[in-house]
């Protein structure tokens, strides 16, 4: 058989093992629900780590085995296993849903399917000897901007998602929230000192520091804009106490995946809210009302998750006084 023939051979052995991959993720945002039985309705997390393994593996062979001198036998069968690991790929999605599961482990779920398999077809597509078919639209607007190299870390993002769970992935926010919080203090002092930049002039992303501290000006801050710059701060403090506390305090390893849903959501919305607060304060400090208001209100929110979610709690009765607080400094 001429080299062609071969190739041809190979592109219809690909071109199944594609059509498998893009109606999986053509399914993904419409899947449903699978019914289990009670036995069964307690899926471990620990197979997501199994199956994003395997992904990986198969992924990792199919890419070698492309190497010259490419085997058509090899291919095959590497295209094949791979294919095998589509199904359970999709179930997950089936299983592991947002009312049993919460909201952070389906939404992070369904992130890494189609992200996995959209890093199948690339690398289906960048293994054939001639063009595949099953060309979609998202394949056409996504699809060329995937590598390998994406496939093989959503594989090991998939895995940390079935060996640490929702929490894992909380841990993993708290510390980028927190990160954050301390970059806002830093900005206000800055601010509240009379710093503040020309942002007009910051026309690359290759700033140096001498041309940073060209485009930074001074200023000489008003009582008022001293005096509520102070307030701020204090309270962007009390905020990384309560950040604190919550890590040390409200993230048990025993936590149910819908407190750490709410959990984070209400972390993630007070983050937001000192972003702009502090943004506004640098951008027009004569209306930051609804910026402030909001602040106030998501850092109550937070601090009342972790005094309802745990009354019997010893900790109770500390968050309880630092809302008491809290209250008291908007006043």
């Amino acid at each position: 058989m001429t080299d062609n023939g071969i190739d041809d051979e190979i592109v219809e052995s690909l071109n199944k093992v594609l059509g498998i991959v893009v109606n999986a993720r053509k399914a993904v945002s419409t899947i449903d629900k699978l019914n289990l039985p009670v036995e069964l309705d307690n899926s471990p997390l620990s197979m997501l780590d199994s199956i994003g393994e395997m992904i990986h593996q198969y992924t990792t062979k199919l890419s070698i085995a492309a190497r010259p001198p490419i085997t058509k036998d090899a291919l095959e069968k590497y295209s094949n296993d791979m294919s095998n690991m589509v199904s359970p790929l999709i179930a997950t999605l089936q299983i592991y849903t947002v009312d049993k599961y919460g909201k952070i482990i389906y939404d992070r779920l369904k992130m890494h399917v189609e992200r996995i398999l959209l890093g199948i077809e690339c690398l289906l597509r960048s293994v054939s000897p001639k063009p595949l078919a099953h060309v979609t639209e998202a394949w056409k607007t996504r699809g060329r901007l995937v590598t390998t190299g994406m496939l093989w870390e959503s594989c090991e993002k998939l895995q940390k998602l079935g060996r640490e769970g929702a929490l894992g992935y909380v841990l993993e926010e708290w510390e980028n929230f927190v990160s954050m919080l301390e970059d806002a203090v830093s900005d206000m002092e800055d601010w509240k000192a009379g710093e503040s930049s020309n942002w007009d002039n910051f026309d690359s992303e290759d700033e140096d520091e001498e041309e940073e501290k060209e485009n930074t000006t001074s200023e000489v801050r008003t009582q008022e804009q001293a005096e509520s710059a102070k307030q701020l701060l204090r309270q962007l403090n009390a905020c990384k106490i309560l950040f604190l506390s919550i890590k040390k305090h409200r993230l048990p390893k025993t936590a149910s995946f819908h407190y750490l849903d709410d959990l984070y959501e209400k972390m993630k919305r007070t983050s937001e809210a000192i972003d702009e607060v502090v943004g506004q304060f640098q951008e027009d400090f004569d209306n930051t009302k609804d910026e402030l208001d909001l602040f106030a209100f998501c850092g109550k929110e937070l601090a009342q998750t972790c005094i309802t979610e745990f009354e019997s709690d010893s900790f109770t009765a500390w968050y309880t006084k630092w809302l008491e607080n809290w209250d008291q400094s908007w006043k």
